[in-house]
């Protein structure tokens, strides 16, 4: 592509309708706003400009299509301090998934003094080793379960996990819960995503 700026929407149509959103560098063109799971119709028109001089002759077809959003999962806010009665659920935010699998894992109030000296922040997402730590040294895993969840394609979907329902009486302490996807939609076979809060 030619180098110096020029408007490529001139060039390039989407379903036979002029695009928006365009960058091109190098080889590329990049075309933002399109949806998941779909297919669409780009057309190349002639007259593209390249970088040697050259224009393309005539208009180029490319067969697009966008790939289903990976299953995922992530907390939504930042509910660190949970309380001891009322407690509805803490939200959890999940994409292409239909079950969660759900541990919740607890430092008594004995032990917070060594979680927050530890060097690390506590607040921070966890890996699964910084879990493995905190349950062999710290802490215990105090409720694993899963959670059905509505999926809808390539959609956020918030769902209320019901603390008290898994852990009936909250003690005091520090809880960390890990969410994981249990759907294997996830890009190129992997299992998901799991994330910490």
């Amino acid at each position: 592509l030619l180098r110096t700026e020029i408007d490529l929407s001139r060039f390039v149509a989407i379903d036979g309708k002029p695009a928006d959103n365009l960058t091109g560098e190098g080889r590329q063109v990049c075309v933002e706003g399109l949806g998941h799971g779909k297919r669409y119709e780009v057309v190349l028109r002639a007259g593209l400009p390249s970088e040697i001089g050259e224009t393309l002759l005539k208009p180029a077809v490319v067969p697009v299509y966008v790939r289903d959003r990976s299953s995922t999962v992530r907390f939504s806010g930042k509910s660190y301090v949970l309380p001891a009665r009322g407690q509805q659920g803490l939200p959890v935010v999940s994409i292409n998934a239909s079950r969660l699998g759900i541990d919740i894992y607890r430092v008594n109030d004995r032990n917070l003094t060594s979680v927050t000296s530890a060097g690390g922040d506590f607040m921070k997402q966890l890996s699964l080793s910084d879990v493995a730590t905190l349950a062999a040294e710290r802490g215990a895993k105090i409720y694993s379960g899963e959670l059905e969840v509505a999926a809808k394609l390539n959609a956020e979907v918030t769902t209320a996990v019901p603390i008290g329902e898994a852990i009936p009486e909250l003690k005091p302490g520090v809880y960390a819960m890990l969410a994981r996807t249990l759907d294997k939609k996830g890009r190129d076979g992997d299992d998901g995503e799991t994330s910490t809060q």
